[in-house]
């Protein structure tokens, strides 16, 4: 895996860096099928398309139960949000939120601890994005919740709306692109936006914008995506 290191605006150290993963893709399910045929299976496309689509329509039964997963790629539970008043107080929709906690099973993780790491040189100009969280859970492990706030540091972040590609957008699997209408703060270093109306699912944030860290937009489009995916 491709790194670059940038300066850690969260510490007051000036010599503390930060590693960003660079180079990264996301795989949509096709792509997955595709690199498993590839590699060989006695499995047809139509089969291994039929499988994914059974395994998830059945995670998502199992979620609608409240119930967790433990696989070989997650394990997920839910959990509750929001202030209850008293022992008598109960769950209220306009109050509390149900989101899922995910993480990658310890066979991914083994597999993690042995990714081949490549210092790259970090770009002279783009925005780097570094961390996000989720303002109404707290959430900094890509989990969203639907209508939130999206909290997202780095630099070069500072986006132009007047410009009709400059924007933060929220891609999903099939490549959709739902861009963020609402900026609640814009800046170098910080971008706080309202989310768009999004269907559950996964998600990739990308980051696009003619800034290059002067009042004048740069002639060239610039973009940058979140390593991790979002999940709402």
């Amino acid at each position: 895996m491709d790194y670059f290191l940038i300066n850690n605006y969260l510490t007051s150290d000036p010599n503390d860096q930060t590693a960003i993963p660079t180079n990264i893709r996301s795989f949509t399910d096709d792509q997955i099928i595709d690199r498993i045929m590839q590699r060989g299976t006695t499995l047809t496309r139509p089969d291994l398309l039929a499988g994914i689509n059974a395994y998830q329509e059945e995670h998502g039964y199992i979620v609608e139960e409240g119930n967790g997963f433990n696989t070989g790629l997650i394990t997920a539970g839910p959990d509750i949000t929001g202030k209850f008043n008293s022992t008598t107080d109960s769950f209220d929709r306009l109050r509390h939120k149900t989101h899922y906690s995910v993480n990658f099973s310890r066979a991914i993780q083994e597999k993690a601890a042995k990714i081949k790491m490549t210092k790259v040189q970090a770009p002279n100009t783009g925005p780097v994005i570094t961390t996000i969280r989720d303002s109404v859970s707290g959430l900094t492990d890509g989990t969203l919740s639907a209508g939130s706030v999206l909290d997202i540091a780095g630099s070069r972040l500072k986006v132009y709306p007047d410009l009709p590609d400059d924007g933060v957008y929220f891609i999903d699997a099939g490549g959709t692109e739902y861009k963020a209408t609402t900026l609640v703060e814009n800046k170098p270093a910080r971008l706080i936006v309202i989310l768009p109306p999004l269907p559950s699912g996964a998600y990739t944030l990308e980051i696009r914008t003619h800034f290059i860290g002067s009042a004048a937009p740069g002639k060239q489009l610039r973009r940058a995506q979140f390593a991790r995916p979002l999940n709402i």
